[in-house]
């Protein structure tokens, strides 16, 4: 199930550790992230698409 395309991002209720931290937010697909190579933490895109595979129940 996909995210209607006006879901507003907000930065209210960041832990302490994450202020000043998160520099910008944005949807990426799990092949996006792995190609910009940004991610904050590089198994992060194998974990997306983990995660969608579960959503879908496709496991």
């Amino acid at each position: 199930m996909a995210l209607e395309h006006d879901a507003e991002v907000s930065f209210e209720g960041l832990e302490v550790a994450e202020v000043g931290n998160v520099l910008r937010a944005g949807w990426w697909s799990p092949e996006a992230l792995a190609a910009d190579g940004t991610a904050a933490s590089p198994d992060l895109p194998e974990i997306m698409t983990t995660a969608i595979v579960a959503v879908r129940g496709e496991m």
